[in-house]
């Protein structure tokens, strides 16, 4: 969303320190998160067809929109070549392949679809758009206004119809430009209201529009004010980090530790102990492309002989790794939950 806001800057001031920086933007994103591709269509449409381009000729928005290409692939070249190229198994596997042996052991992937009764509990989020809707019904002029937000939540409504998520917060692809639109549906109905002509004729009227404005702008707020506080109560409530005893007895261990593996990242990062690199995301969707396997965690863990190996109780990676701790670790803290070795030298 900040790559399209900058971009809107520099069509409109034409200082080119905006587009750098949004193609910049725009390259960071994607280096997190391959799906920022997302946000191409919404960035052509605002160059060739917003409101900011209006009054560019058509050539003249094709050449901005080659430099603002030619930039982003630079930015990401850049990324790439800092961080190293990431295997095209992570890149593309994982949001691609789902292998059968695999879902035997974690799971179907269709079991974590993103359920639509998710947007029923935001229902300030979807009275914004409406009015967003009302709005561009009656000035079909302003869609090139808002047409970054509008393409982009359109693209991913489209490719989360044929590729379906497998995370539940998959969601906030939508949920990030949703919220941009119904701000501005709520920013622009204030807006019309403050310029409306104040006449001694429409008294009334303007005084029931004020009204109606007052009571759609509170029933947004108490929509989500009970979410926030609820969610707010959740984390004031959660364990912290110091109150767990896993990480006192990690604590105690990490001194001059150079590494550290867990199963939870959490604690590494609490810790202050990094772990080693190719196993610092341990997510399903590696498992389920073949980018990662228990037999792969295993041949690292060997090479990188990490200081500190912990795993949760219970679980299949626990079988893994107690034949790998047995000859080279001691255990220095058990529990319920988790399990804590350290190496002997």
């Amino acid at each position: 969303m900040s790559c399209g806001v900058l971009l809107r800057e520099w069509l409109r001031t034409g200082r080119p320190g905006y587009v750098v920086v949004s193609a910049f933007a725009f390259s960071g994103a994607v280096g997190i998160k391959l799906l920022a591709l997302l946000a191409v269509p919404a960035v052509i449409a605002e160059l060739l067809a917003g409101s900011s381009s209006r009054e560019l000729p058509m050539v003249a928005r094709v050449r901005m929109l080659t430099w603002w290409c030619v930039l982003a692939l630079l930015g990401s070249g850049l990324l790439v070549c800092a961080l190293g190229p990431p295997p095209a198994s992570m890149l593309i596997g994982a949001h691609t392949v789902v292998l059968a042996e695999a879902t035997e052991m974690h799971g179907d992937p269709s079991a974590f679809r993103f359920p639509c009764a998710t947007f029923r509990s935001h229902s300030e989020l979807l009275m914004g758009i409406v009015l967003l809707s009302v709005t561009l019904a009656r000035q079909r002029g302003l869609v090139r206004l808002y047409l970054f937000p509008i393409v982009f939540a359109a693209t991913s409504l489209l490719v989360h119809f044929f590729h379906r998520p497998t995370w539940s917060f998959y969601y906030l692809h939508f949920a990030v430009p949703a919220v941009v639109l119904a701000a501005c549906g709520l920013t622009s109905w204030i807006r019309s209201f403050l310029e409306a002509p104040k006449r001694p004729q429409v008294f009334l009227t303007a005084r029931m529009a004020a009204a109606g404005l007052g009571m759609i702008v509170a029933y947004m707020a108490m929509a989500a004010f009970p979410r926030i506080w609820g969610q707010s109560v959740a984390l004031a409530q959660s364990p912290y980090p110091e109150d767990v005893k896993a990480l006192g007895a990690i604590t105690r261990e990490a001194g001059s530790a150079r590494r550290m593996f867990a199963s939870q990242l959490m604690f590494c990062v609490h810790a202050g102990v990094p772990p080693p690199p190719r196993l610092a995301v341990l997510s399903l969707k590696r498992f389920w492309s073949g980018q990662l396997t228990f037999s792969g965690i295993l041949e690292i863990l060997r090479a990188e002989k990490p200081a500190i190996v912990m795993w949760e109780r219970n679980g299949h990676l626990e079988t893994v790794l107690r034949n790998f701790v047995s000859a080279d670790y001691r255990m220095a803290y058990e529990d319920e939950t988790f399990t804590i070795w350290i190496l002997k030298t």
